[in-house]
């Protein structure tokens, strides 16, 4: 057996850490269906506010000890196979944690309180005024063309909206307020759209 102090050991007791897909590092949702807690998987607490820096030590670190790579002479295949797929859910749980965005949704979906598709109706329900201030943002970014100096304006006031919002979330986490959440995480999912409509229009610019 494989010794770990950062997962929770396997229930089919197969001696390695429990990846994903194996249901030990699952959360039960509303629904009844199973959610992998991405938190758990990276031994981190469960909470918004994440310190950067220190997922990102925390990834390197389950990684050099659990992919696959260094453990290329096991002769078991399946064994081989766990540490596969082992490093694919650490590398899942990173990718997630380390975005804001898909954080909060992460949050709210081992809340049971999952975001639809359409977050068009969450925002405008109490916060009509923000779909007007997007189709204004959009509106400048287009009349921006190949101006760099106001796109890369643009992004940094953009950037000021996201960490405001964050800061919003985070408090919203921390006293429980779900549907406060939910509604601050709609609001960023439009802030990173706009993100990313600026520097994919930036990647065009000479």
């Amino acid at each position: 057996a494989i010794p770990s102090s950062d997962f929770a050991a396997c229930p089919d007791d197969c001696g390695i850490p429990c990846p994903e897909d194996c249901g030990g590092n699952a959360t039960p949702a509303a629904n009844g269906s199973s959610v992998p807690d991405y938190f758990d998987i990276l031994g981190l607490e469960r909470k918004f506010s994440v310190d950067v820096s220190e997922l990102k030590s925390t990834y390197k670190r389950l990684m050099a000890q659990y992919h696959p790579d260094r453990h290329h002479s096991l002769s078991d295949p399946d064994e081989l196979e766990k540490f596969t797929n082992l490093s694919s859910s650490i590398t899942r749980a990173y990718g997630v944690l380390a975005d804001p965005h898909s954080r909060a949704e992460h949050l709210l979906e081992l809340r049971g309180e999952p975001i639809t598709e359409n977050c068009g109706d969450l925002v405008a329900s109490d916060d009509g005024m923000l779909l007007m201030q997007v189709m204004e943002i959009r509106e400048e970014i287009d009349e921006a063309d190949d101006d760099a100096d106001i796109l890369r304006q643009l992004l940094v006031q953009n950037e000021e909206r996201m960490g405001g919002t964050c800061t919003e979330l985070a408090d919203a986490f921390e006293v429980d307020n779900l549907d406060e959440a939910r509604r601050l995480t709609a609001r960023l999912q439009y802030w990173k759209r706009i993100e990313e409509k600026i520097v994919d229009k930036l990647s065009t610019v000479r």
